[in-house]
């Protein structure tokens, strides 16, 4: 009997990409297995599944609006369609509010949920979405200032959440495969002077951006610098160290293997990549997002010792800060350590829960 998974979330390809990375881990244990995306319906949300090689529907994305009441509706209905269409054996779901009709048809059906928390604190959406979950895993080992940590387990006394199991962030194996070589290629950089990343996220960050732009003088006074914008954003004129890139995606891993050091936001999905690729990291995180959740993971990833932490408030200091972790190669190496030193099989470990529960429920009568 072939079994089904359903993949559900969205609303960034940093939501979408730990999707494919347990897929992935899940096909090698389970080998005969098929699945079907859920996501946001977005075009590069959908293109990158089928990249992939799985087949995607999008759902309308819940936002604060007059609107938001039909959006949730008509993703009610995408997700009963899909459902009754596939009948999946098992959903495993990124979180999020764009997930909450699908994960609730799923109940509806008796299909079991596992739930995946990136972040090191549980948002409002995955505190609901845990009540209909067989198991919730989690990116960090301290989620919440309420937990009890035992072992791999976590103990939530003052929420709906019974328990949570330390799996880590899951992350795709090609991020971790990435040449030098090729990274030189695709920027054209020599490779002789340090090399600055900055990630602003598949959509941009227009805060970082400006101040890439501002400071571009200071910034290639001691290092080359790649400028990944985002879509629909801008950078300054191509010259020689500055390479400036809309997007990228089958050649991030490369440039990751040439960074001597990323700019990135707070983001669970770019500090788990850069994590597993060894980059140091200079964070700058967004304040006041639900739970202020990026400002939680910077800070998260600065005890762990790989990142340092710069308030977007501080952005004007930007040059400089990145030019004093440049010239402190102690520094870096130690961020390189400690980076390595982390959890590396996140995307296992979640498959081996989803499987677990999916047998489970094979052997029910």
């Amino acid at each position: 009997m072939t079994s089904r998974v359903l993949l559900v979330g969205g609303g960034s390809l940093g939501h979408v990409a730990p999707l494919i990375a347990v897929w992935k881990e899940m096909q090698t244990l389970l080998p005969h297995a098929s699945a079907h995306v859920l996501c946001a319906k977005r075009e590069d949300e959908i293109d990158f599944c089928r990249d992939a090689g799985l087949p995607a529907t999008g759902l309308p994305r819940l936002r604060s609006s007059p609107t938001a009441i039909v959006a949730f509706l008509r993703g009610f209905v995408t997700s009963w369609r899909v459902i009754r269409a596939r009948r999946p054996s098992v959903v495993f779901c990124k979180g999020g509010s764009l997930s909450i009709p699908a994960v609730i048809t799923a109940r509806i059906y008796g299909i079991p949920v596992v739930l995946h928390e990136s972040d090191a604190v549980i948002g409002r959406a995955n505190r609901f979405l845990a009540w209909f979950a067989k198991s919730v895993c989690t990116g960090q080992r301290i989620v919440d200032a309420g937990c009890q940590v035992v072992g791999s387990h976590c103990y939530h006394p003052t929420s709906n959440i019974s328990h949570l199991i330390f799996t880590g962030n899951p992350v795709r194996p090609e991020m971790t495969r990435g040449r030098r070589a090729e990274g030189l290629r695709i920027t054209g950089l020599k490779g002789d002077r340090p090399i600055l990343l900055v990630l602003g996220g598949s959509q941009g960050a227009q805060a970082i951006n400006e101040a890439v732009v501002a400071q571009l003088p200071q910034l290639l006074a001691s290092c080359d610098v790649i400028h990944i914008t985002g879509r629909g954003k801008h950078g300054a004129a191509p010259q020689t160290g500055y390479v400036p890139l809309t997007f990228a995606r089958g050649e991030l891993a490369h440039i990751f293997a040439i960074a001597t050091l990323a700019v990135t936001r707070g983001g669970a999905g770019s500090i788990s990549e850069l994590t597993a690729c060894a980059v140091p990291m200079l964070i700058v995180p967004i304040r006041g997002l639900a739970q202020d959740h990026q400002w939680k993971n910077a800070r998260a990833a600065e005890r762990l010792g790989i990142a340092s932490v710069l308030e977007q408030d501080d952005l004007p200091r930007l040059a400089e800060t990145v030019s004093a972790l440049l010239v402190s190669q102690a520094t870096l190496d130690a961020m390189r350590e400690r980076a390595r030193r982390q959890p590396a099989d996140a995307a296992r470990r979640i498959a081996k829960v989803v499987l677990d529960i999916l047998a489970q429920e094979n052997q029910r009568p």
